[in-house]
Parts: structure tokens; C-alpha cells; sequence
């Protein structure tokens, strides 16, 4: 699928608009920990989720999914589901690909409980996969899956009126595209809250929802360096919300030690107001107090993505009516 593009007004860069290739899955998987995943492990895992779209859509619609003869069933208790090595690797890396189908069989992660009250432990994401086949010009590999492992990742919560609640919607292509294992985990976090404009996450449990080994990073700089920084730089103006841990309120500190981070989530259309807002404000700033484009420049800082545009504006009118207010006073 070609992916849909705009160019910014501003910047005059490219960015990835929402498309129809979104995943849909629920917050206890977003919420969930993956610690011995690697990158590869992550797309299959993801590449699974996708496959199973058809089955999450009808339970978010309040039908029984596995009634509905979706997937073919090798018998009652599991399924067959089919994956295209294409969309996890190109063909030069597909020893690795093979290895991690091998090994995902094995490894163990954990899926948030319902209710959030601790975590499910499962063993084994596959119970066996095939030799890869030839479908439609693509090699496919068939893997064998526990129904109860894919109940798992189909179903949503829902609310009292049986509406899905407590879901992510995220790119397909952002994440397979990714080459840091933590990509996933931060987009898909950051997209459970874009609704929101954004949250606070302790060092601690965002360690954890990464899956990073307490002796690993155990620097902060090191985390952000190795970890935070080229997550940024993996959906900046490549996905469809993203973040700025340049934000001098991204880090929250007690003395000198980072306690808790601060996501403020950026989308192209945030970024598109947020344009808007500040030329209106240098139009103010020009028309009732003469700035110049020296200083306009000046005080440029302050107009980020992230900033309080509505704030800096209701300033700007107080400090308009201000100066009208006592040039009436002047001339009276």
C-alpha cells in the first residue's frame, strides 16, 4: 500500500498521514512486557496482531470472533495463521528472521490482567511454525498458535454499554519499518495516550514497559542516548504522533536524578495549529508593538511544537489591552 503523504506548510517536510493500515490492539498488550524480545521477535508479534485484525474488529463490534470461521483451525485448539517474511525482513536477513521464529516458541512475556491487576505470564507466543511456502509471488511462513494465546490478543475491553474501550491504534508500517526493538513499545505507549495530548510515566515502570534489565542503562543519559533518542528519531515526522525529549520538561528530577518522564504527544495536525497559532502571535507582536523580524528571532524559543499557545496568546491580548487601557490614561 502506498503510503499517504503531506507536506508541512512550515518545515515543507514530508510527513506520514493516517492511512488504512492501522493496528488495532488492546492497552493490556500495549501495557504488556516483552523483556527477551528482540527486533525480530517484535515484528513477528506484530505481524501477528495484524493477521488477526479481522478477529479483533469483530469482537470490537461485539461478535464472537471465533465463531465466525475467520482463520483456518488445525483443530480445537489452534489455529493456522499464515505471515509474509516480507513484511519482517528482506530477503538478505531471513536467517534471522527463521531464528526468531525458532526462538519465539520459547520466550516468555507478559500480557497486563484484566482489571490491570498484575500481569499474565505466557510461554511461547507459537506452538510450531512450517517451512516457508510461495503465496502470490511472497514466501509465507504458516504458524501453528494456541486459540487461548490468540483470545488473548483479540479481545478488547469493553465498556458498560459494550462499546471497545482501553485499545491502541497505531501504523503497521512505522513499526516494521523500525529498526530499535524499543520503537514499538514507545509509539505504541505514546499513541494509547494521543487522545490525551500526552503523560507522565516513572523512570521506573517505563523501564519495565520496555523490558530493560536492571542492569542495563542503568545511567539515564545512557538510556536516553541509547533507547529514547533514537526511538524520537525513528517517528519523527515518520509516523503519525510522535514526541521531543528536548523538551526542557521532559525529564522530571529530584536534585540532579531523572524520577519520571514527561511525552507530549506531536501529531501533523497538532504541528499544523501549532504554525497557525504562531503567526498569529508574531502578526500581533508586529502590528501592536512594531517587532521587527530581529526580534521576532529573539524570542523564537519559545515557540515549540510543545508550547502553550493558547497561554502565549491570551498574554499577548492582556498585553494589548494593557497598552490600550494606559494610552487612554496618557491622553486624558
Amino acid at each position: 500500500m502506498a503510503k499517504q503523504v503531506k507536506i508541512t506548510k512550515k518545515r515543507h517536510e514530508e510527513v506520514i498521514l493516517p492511512g488504512a493500515n492501522y493496528i488495532y490492539q488492546s492497552n493490556r498488550i500495549t501495557n504488556g512486557r516483552f523483556p527477551d524480545f528482540n527486533v525480530y521477535h517484535v515484528k513477528i508479534f506484530v505481524c501477528l496482531v495484524k493477521q488477526l485484525q479481522t478477529a479483533i474488529q469483530a469482537d470490537m463490534d461485539g461478535k464472537l470472533w471465533h465463531q465466525l470461521g475467520l482463520f483456518e483451525e488445525v483443530d480445537n485448539n489452534y489455529l493456522r495463521i499464515g505471515i509474509p517474511l516480507a513484511d519482517i525482513s528482506s530477503h538478505q536477513n531471513y536467517k534471522e528472521v527463521y531464528d526468531a521464529f525458532e526462538d519465539i516458541r520459547k520466550i516468555s512475556y507478559q500480557i497486563e490482567s484484566p482489571g490491570k491487576k498484575g500481569y499474565i505470564t505466557h510461554t511461547g507466543l507459537i506452538e510450531n511454525y512450517d517451512t516457508p511456502i510461495k503465496e502470490n509471488g511472497k514466501s509465507v511462513v504458516y504458524v501453528k498458535m494456541l486459540k487461548g494465546v490468540a483470545n488473548e490478543i483479540v479481545t478488547i475491553a469493553k465498556s458498560e454499554s459494550g462499546k471497545p474501550i482501553s485499545f491502541t491504534r497505531y501504523l503497521y508500517d512505522v513499526v516494521m519499518n523500525s529498526r530499535s526493538k524499543y520503537t514499538w513499545k514507545i509509539y505504541t505507549l505514546i499513541s494509547s495516550w494521543k487522545s490525551k495530548g500526552g503523560f507522565h510515566i516513572s523512570l521506573e515502570k517505563f523501564r519495565a514497559l520496555l523490558g530493560v534489565k536492571e542492569d542495563e542503562y542503568v545511567n539515564y543519559n545512557d538510556l536516553k542516548r541509547r533507547i529514547i533518542i533514537p526511538a524520537q528519531k525513528e517517528l519523527d515526522h515518520k509516523a503519525d504522533c510522535w514526541f521531543n525529549c528536548s523538551d526542557k520538561e521532559f525529564e522530571e528530577r529530584e536534585g540532579k536524578k531523572v524520577v519520571g518522564l514527561r511525552f507530549k504527544v506531536i501529531s501533523p495536525a497538532l504541528e499544523e495549529v501549532a504554525t497557525l497559532k504562531r503567526e498569529q502571535a508574531n502578526n500581533l507582536l508586529r502590528m501592536n508593538f512594531g517587532f521587527k523580524p530581529a526580534d521576532l528571532e529573539a524570542i523564537s524559543g519559545i515557540f515549540t511544537p510543545e508550547a502553550d499557545y493558547g497561554a502565549i496568546l491570551n498574554k499577548i491580548f492582556d498585553l494589548i489591552e494593557y497598552v490600550k487601557l494606559n494610552s487612554k490614561d496618557i491622553d486624558d
